[in-house]
């Protein structure tokens, strides 16, 4: 029988203030003959609602990291839409770094609108020179949501006479700087 070997894949959300908040981990486990993925520790809340958001952003991003490589499910897909209560969130872009990948996520609920950044430092190419970790800021953050915000408008389009929830109808929806984090 094979040794096994485990690790955790931590998902972290990026915070108003450019912290970043972990949401919960996927464990894998590898073998000599196959791998498995299990989601594993996630980090609960008061707020249910909130805890569902989270665990479908998880499961979203596990099966992405077990797609075959140089997938994109963010792109491959039509639409990433999912309703939790009355949050309502799309994931529309994902960008593969060599330490990581980010994904971005557009949310609507009866709050208000909100872009979310989730990181997670996922060896996506095992050169150690270069550099140790993921390394991605608030700045960078905003500046590629605000470059994909067209994609995402252009993708919203398609859908308002479904969604019309997400009729462009107030220009404060979609403003990266005001919208932004936790």
């Amino acid at each position: 029988m094979a040794a096994a070997n485990a690790t955790n894949i931590p998902i972290y959300v990026m915070k108003k203030d450019g912290t970043n908040q972990m949401i919960g981990q996927i464990k894998q486990t590898k073998t000599s003959s196959n791998s498995r993925y299990n989601i594993s520790n996630i980090v609960t809340t008061p707020i249910e609602t909130v805890n569902n958001f989270n665990r479908f952003i998880i499961d979203f991003i596990k099966k992405d990291i077990l797609h075959p490589p140089g997938a994109n499910l963010a792109t491959i897909q039509t639409f990433n839409v999912f309703f939790i209560e009355d949050i309502i969130g799309i994931i529309f872009h994902k960008i593969i770094m060599r330490k990581g990948n980010i994904y971005f996520v557009f949310q609507k609920s009866a709050r208000g609108s909100r872009f979310l950044c989730y990181l997670v430092p996922y060896e996506n190419h095992s050169s150690i020179a270069l550099g140790a970790g993921l390394n991605y800021s608030i700045q960078q953050a905003k500046q590629d949501i605000t470059a994909a915000l067209p994609y995402l408008l252009d993708r919203l389009g398609k859908f308002t006479s479904i969604y019309s929830v997400f009729q462009p109808n107030s220009a404060n929806r979609f403003n990266v700087n005001r919208n932004f984090g936790l």
